[in-house]
């Protein structure tokens, strides 16, 4: 199974990832793959009636690292993600994602993590879930272990704390609006 866990809501382009899945199924109808969504979901957002398609609810925290662990892959769709650390949570377990080219945050992952497929359409999304199904992990598996290693590297507690701190000290923190929410971003390059 593919599996997304988050928020299960067209904010998180839901209803995309469920339009190309049901697709994918269409075209490769002899695959046996599943999609697994785990998590609260908007009221009005609805998920097709099918054996392809699991919707989990809400699932505890203690369950997701077995979720991820025994996937083939993890989806995430969203388009706007600042850290998108579920995603980083599922590659520190040695597991490919699947991830939408749109968001900024994913195209950088990508440059540094070789496990990251990115898509932005049906077509791109069918091929990299073909590449992600295709793929001999055990024999790829230095691949998993690279992308571990990096997140291990970068998202340690005290990676995080040093380039926060070299951030505000810098002045490599801007604030604006979004709406009428005010929010800080900081640059940690």
């Amino acid at each position: 199974y593919i599996l997304f866990l988050g928020r299960v809501c067209k904010g998180k382009n839901i209803h995309h990832l469920i339009e190309f899945f049901v697709e994918f199924k269409k075209k490769y109808s002899n695959s046996n793959l599943k999609l697994i969504l785990a998590g609260l979901k908007e009221r009005d957002l609805r998920i097709p009636n099918s054996n392809d398609i699991v919707f989990l609810g809400y699932v505890p925290e203690e369950r997701k690292s077995d979720l991820i662990a025994n996937s083939l892959a993890l989806v995430n769709p969203s388009e706007l993600e600042s850290l998108a650390l579920i995603s980083m949570e599922a590659v520190a377990l040695e597991r490919p994602i699947l991830v939408n080219d749109k968001c900024p945050i994913n195209r950088y992952y990508k440059k540094h993590i070789d496990s990251v497929f990115l898509y932005n359409e049906f077509e791109s999304f069918s091929a990299q879930l073909n590449k992600i199904q295709s793929a001999d992990w055990s024999s790829s598996h230095s691949i998993l272990l690279q992308g571990k290693d990096w997140v291990n590297q970068n998202f340690n507690w005290e990676t995080v704390i040093a380039q926060y701190s070299k951030a505000v000290h810098q002045g490599k923190m801007c604030t604006g609006k979004i709406g009428d929410e005010k929010v800080t971003q900081y640059d940690f390059s």
